[in-house]
C-alpha cells in the first residue's frame, strides 16, 4: 500500500468495529496527496506512541466514539451536560486515570480519523506555527496526546512552549509523546 501506516491502522479500527467501514470509506474517499502524506505522517507517529498496539488504540477510538455519542445524546435529551460543576467533573472524569488514558487514546485516533481533526492540526501547523515569530510564547490547556506540542516543540522558531492540564493521564499521555517521538523535555 501507499500508505502502510494508514492501513494498518484503518484494518486494526475494522477489525474492532466492522461497522465503521463506510465511515472511513467516506473520510477517504477524494484525498488530495498533501493531505494523505500528513495522514501517513500521523499514522506513523500513533503507531510509534501506541508502541505498535494498533488494537488497543482501536478499542479506545471506538470506545471515545461511543462515549461521545452517548454525551450528545445526553446533552440533548436533558439540555445540559451530565456533570455540572467542575468538582464533578474532576472528579468523576479527569481524575479517572484510566477512563482519561482511554479517552486520550481515542483522540489521538481521530487526528487520522476525523477530517476535522486532521484539519485542525494541519491549520495548526502551517497557519499558526507557519506564521508565529521568532522566539514565539505557547501555553496549551488540555495537551491531550501532545501531538500539537510536539510539533510546536519542532518548530525553530518557539521560545517557550508550556503544557497546563488538570487531568495527570493528559500530561502524562504528553509526556510519553514528547518522549516518544524525540522532543527533549526542556519543556
Amino acid at each position: 500500500s501507499e500508505y502502510p501506516q494508514l492501513s494498518a491502522l484503518t484494518a486494526s479500527i475494522l477489525e474492532a468495529w466492522p461497522q465503521h467501514e463506510a465511515f472511513i470509506a467516506k473520510r477517504f474517499a477524494e484525498p488530495t496527496p498533501a493531505h494523505m502524506t500528513l495522514v501517513e505522517k500521523l499514522s506513523d507517529m500513533i503507531c510509534t506512541l501506541g508502541e505498535g498496539q494498533w488494537s488497543n488504540l482501536a478499542a479506545d477510538y471506538r470506545w471515545t466514539c461511543e462515549m461521545l455519542l452517548e454525551e450528545e445524546l445526553h446533552f440533548r435529551r436533558s439540555g445540559g451536560y451530565r456533570y455540572t460543576t467542575f468538582a464533578e467533573a474532576e472528579a468523576l472524569v479527569y481524575s479517572d486515570t484510566p477512563l482519561m488514558t482511554r479517552y486520550i487514546n481515542g483522540l489521538l485516533v481521530t487526528q487520522v480519523l476525523w477530517a476535522n481533526h486532521t484539519g485542525a492540526l494541519k491549520f495548526f501547523i502551517e497557519s499558526f506555527l507557519g506564521q508565529s515569530k521568532p522566539d514565539y510564547r505557547l501555553l496549551e490547556i488540555g495537551p491531550g496526546h501532545g501531538l500539537f506540542l510536539y510539533f510546536a516543540a519542532t518548530q525553530t522558531a518557539f521560545g517557550h512552549l508550556e503544557a497546563w492540564d488538570v487531568s495527570a493521564a493528559s500530561i502524562a499521555s504528553t509526556r510519553h509523546a514528547l518522549q516518544r517521538l524525540g522532543v527533549e523535555e526542556r519543556l
